[in-house]
């Protein structure tokens, strides 16, 4: 559902992009490449670079080899708690970033955001994808988990990771995002993941 959602955010910004111009894509934390795999195949391959990253080497070998296909893609280790150029790529150098249910895992979402700002072009956008609601199943099954409880912007988020749709625009604005739209609209049945 929410990859549906992502894959037509991507549509449109690529329907909205200069026909001519190249278009750089970066997505953070793309992990087993589950949204990867919904929007690699709407990119017009012949003007697109993709930048796939991950913390993970072996995320970035099975990528190579799952995406092998799309020969626009390109395969990084990336780090969004540390600055972007520190780690070999250009500041203000990307159209689109994307940030699949990934970014809650920082350390500091003010940072965070700050890192993936420093990517975009001026007109740039970012394709952000969080679940913003805590669910008693969910500490069970990553309660255990190393990385559910890095946080440390209390101020923030006081008791969990995740931040609800109006706590991520005024994180977002805060940053300097304009224009924040939140999908889907509040009372769809998807809302409540």
């Amino acid at each position: 559902y929410y990859n549906r959602i992502v894959r037509e955010v991507v549509r449109n910004a690529v329907a909205a992009h200069p026909a001519a111009a190249p278009l750089r894509i970066l997505e953070i934390g793309a992990g087993t490449g589950g949204t990867t795999s919904w929007v690699l195949p709407e990119l017009p391959a012949e003007r697109v670079e993709y930048h796939f990253t991950d913390l993970s080497d072996s995320f970035l070998q099975r990528a190579r080899e799952r995406f092998h296909d799309f020969p626009f893609v390109r395969y990084q280790i990336l780090n969004i708690e540390a600055p972007p150029e520190q780690q070999g790529i250009e500041p203000h150098s990307m159209d689109l970033v994307i940030a699949a249910n990934v970014l809650h895992g920082t350390r500091n979402m003010a940072e965070t955001l700050a890192h993936c700002r420093s990517l975009l072009t001026s007109s740039g956008q970012l394709v952000l994808w969080e679940v913003t609601t805590l669910h008693p199943w969910f500490c069970i099954a990553f309660g255990i988990l190393d990385g559910w409880q890095r946080f440390e912007d209390y101020e923030r988020r006081p008791s969990q990771p995740l931040m609800s749709p109006d706590a991520w625009k005024h994180a977002l604005t805060e940053q300097g995002f304009t224009d924040v739209e939140t999908l889907p609209k509040a009372g769809v049945v998807g809302d409540a993941f």
